[in-house]
């Protein structure tokens, strides 16, 4: 074999060095590469796979029927993991090498095909009561009935749900715990900043309706829909992106939200459903029971919300370029 027919890849969780099949991707096929240490699930590389013809993963060199799980990185040649543990090769570090080029042996990646977002939802609205995700809720909870706490406790969470969707965005399994703050300008006020300038522009027609003019509920209806057809996608690209650049190109939202569309209908319809009781209870939070249950419900929508935009990043980095 005069090249390689594998491209190399680095698990974003063990940063184990990996070989796939070139040109995952590139024939319409939306895959997942599975670490075979970790268990970590992550896109191939968009740049890696365009303008490659997909390639497929050859079989064992003595086995031919057999799939290869080893192969060598200078020439290709592939082993399954019968011949592996039969010849094992020598080690140089922690490296093993192959006897043909006395090269590394680089471990074959499983893949599997990616799966629409609708399949996530239900473990997507559980994922913010697991692990950490319970104390975290029910911090934020109470003390949003603390005075002046509860102030401070916008800035924190803003720069926390931000956290939340960019370690989503890498496929993370739990919610995290809140970050460390080194620099509170860079880690709190910055997020907060990003956040209200997507709520400022898609909200302001609606904000100037109301304060100086006169309309009917139809109008006010009107002037909402871009915030609840575009306010996800607003918040994603706050979040995940390094600039505000792509938030002011229609025609670039207009042909990411084309390539998305599916999994974003999705996404947008389960926000509003999270949305919903919230907005029911509301006329009547001047009850204590009442307002407790809706702003338990809020900052549980808030975590699923900001964990769903997160997976919608993970699914979809190989259509749209998210800088996560």
């Amino acid at each position: 074999m005069t090249a390689p027919w594998f491209e190399r890849s680095r698990c974003p969780t063990c940063e184990l060095e990996v070989a796939h099949a070139a040109g995952l991707g590139s024939a319409g096929r939306r895959v997942l590469l599975v670490c075979p240490k970790c268990q970590h699930r992550w896109p191939p590389s968009p740049d890696d796979a365009a303008g490659a013809a997909a390639g497929a993963v050859p079989r064992c060199a003595r086995h031919t029927t057999r799939a290869s799980a080893w192969t060598c990185e200078r020439c290709g040649e592939a082993w399954c993991e019968a011949c592996d543990e039969h010849d094992r090769s020598q080690t140089v570090g922690p490296y093993r090498m192959s006897a043909c080029c006395l090269a590394r042996r680089l471990p074959v990646v499983r893949t599997e095909d990616v799966r629409p977002l609708l399949d996530d939802i239900p473990r997507a609205l559980v994922w913010p009561l697991r692990r950490a995700g319970l104390p975290m809720l029910l911090l934020f909870w109470a003390g949003s009935f603390v005075p002046f706490v509860d102030w401070l406790l916008l800035f924190a969470l803003a720069a926390y749900l931000q956290h939340v969707l960019r370690v989503s965005a890498r496929g993370a399994p739990h919610l995290p715990p809140f970050p460390a703050i080194d620099e509170p300008v860079q880690d709190v006020a910055y997020p907060l900043l990003r956040l209200l300038v997507v709520a400022a522009v898609l909200g302001l027609p609606w904000v100037v309706w109301r304060l100086f003019f006169e309309g009917g509920p139809v109008v006010g209806t009107l002037l909402l829909l871009p915030v609840l057809v575009l306010g996800p996608f607003a918040v994603t690209v706050a979040s995940v992106g390094r600039s505000l650049d792509a938030f002011g190109e229609p025609a670039a939202i207009g042909r990411a939200l084309a390539r998305i569309r599916e999994d974003y209908t999705v996404v947008v319809l389960v926000v509003l459903a999270l949305a919903l009781p919230v907005a029911v209870l509301a006329p009547f939070s001047e009850r204590l029971a009442v307002a407790l249950v809706a702003w338990l419900l809020t900052y549980y929508g808030l975590f699923a919300t900001f964990h769903l935009l997160g997976r919608l990043v993970f699914r979809t980095r190989d259509l749209v370029s998210w800088e996560v």
